[in-house]
């Protein structure tokens, strides 16, 4: 079975994709998209298909919550919704509706492949984009296996990014675009508006296997892979102070989010390289190494800075940039970045590039 598209149209929430996870909320007054971005990235890596006790977990910690999530499987999906939020499986010869009772979440199974399956509005707009990785401003998510079924949804040229006048599509080399920017909020809370958040540029390729990178840390009781630093399972919460420190090598889970701008999230599960035009840098392949696309000012440079995973450290790295990267790391006063060196970043620290601003959570460490 051939691996579906998944494209995302412009409007009001927020659409992830992790690992085999694929969700969309409605974002509440007074609760960080991040916190829940982040809850949905740990339920990911709790258990292979959809850990619906983590879901729960999520539904009951932040009461309102409108959340649509679908897992694939090789042979069979699963859709998960709370709240007002809805998946919708469009099959060949039927079309159902996954919708939750007040208070209460919907589970459902469906064989795939499945000429579509949607989740929140799709039908906000006639421009649509893909999404690979991360967390991105959208009205809604369409999963699709057959495009000619929905011809609705072409991926269209991008008008202009953080409206500079500047097209982010215009890239000749690089043929058709295959992302878009969408704002999360069109306003921000004192009225001003607010620079949507941009989108990586990447292939749609996913890394092999084979690519994965081990690294040495522990297991909880209950066989959960952890930092080998880590005061608490970041999967269970059972604390780490009883298990036996033997350090064992498996695949680097993701490290934790980089929130951009405070309005889109990418998982640390590979490397970033960001800038006004990223894929100039070496190396970038969309997969190990994958692009966050800036704004057209001219202040950030091509590739401005690089975010690094080594072993369990998440680092930051200047690429030479015009007006430099500066750190702050927790509790600290900001510092600019030599050139070339590497710094490891603290969880909660924050890199400033220009207008733009970067902050790391962590998955394992507090």
């Amino acid at each position: 079975m051939s691996a579906p598209a998944v494209r995302i149209g412009a409007g009001e929430g927020v659409a992830v994709r992790t690992k085999d996870i694929i969700a969309w909320f409605v974002p509440l007054p007074g609760v960080e998209p991040a916190t829940v971005v982040r809850a949905l990235v740990l339920a990911a890596g709790a258990a292979p298909g959809l850990p619906v006790e983590r879901l729960g977990e999520l539904k009951e910690s932040t009461p309102g919550l409108a959340l649509a999530v679908v897992s694939l499987g090789q042979e069979f999906g699963r859709a998960w919704t709370c709240g007002d939020a809805v998946v919708t499986i469009d099959g060949p010869d039927d079309r159902r509706e996954v919708k939750a009772a007040p208070g209460r979440i919907e589970l459902q199974m469906f064989p795939l492949p499945r000429y579509a399956v949607r989740l929140g509005d799709t039908g906000v707009s006639d421009t649509w984009s893909h999404l690979i990785e991360g967390a991105v401003p959208a009205g809604g998510i369409a999963i699709v296996w057959d495009p000619s079924i929905h011809p609705q949804m072409p991926v269209r040229p991008v008008a202009t990014a953080h409206g500079s006048g500047v097209p982010v599509a215009e890239r000749a080399d690089r043929g058709a675009p295959r992302f878009e920017t969408v704002p999360l909020l069109s306003e921000s809370p004192d009225g001003h508006e607010q620079r949507p958040a941009p989108l990586p540029l990447a292939g749609d390729e996913q890394a092999d296997a084979g690519d994965e990178v081990e690294v040495a840390g522990l297991r909880c009781a209950r066989g959960h892979f952890n930092h080998p630093h880590a005061a608490n399972c970041a999967w269970c919460g059972l604390g780490m102070i009883q298990v036996s420190h033997v350090l064992v090598k498996r695949p680097r889970p993701s490290l934790g989010v980089l929130v951009v701008d405070g309005l889109a999230t990418f998982t640390l599960d590979a490397d970033y390289v960001l800038g006004r035009q990223p894929h100039v840098a070496p190396g970038v392949d969309g997969k190990r190494v994958r692009e966050i696309v800036l704004s057209a000012d001219r202040a950030i440079s091509r590739a401005h800075a690089a975010i690094r995973l080594v072993d369990w450290d998440v680092m930051v790295e200047d690429l030479g940039s015009g007006i430099g990267t500066w750190v702050q790391q927790p509790a600290q006063l900001p510092f600019q970045l030599p050139p070339g060196q590497r710094v490891p970043l603290a969880p909660g620290a924050i890199v400033h590039l220009g207008p733009h601003r970067l902050t790391f959570h962590s998955h394992f460490l507090r």
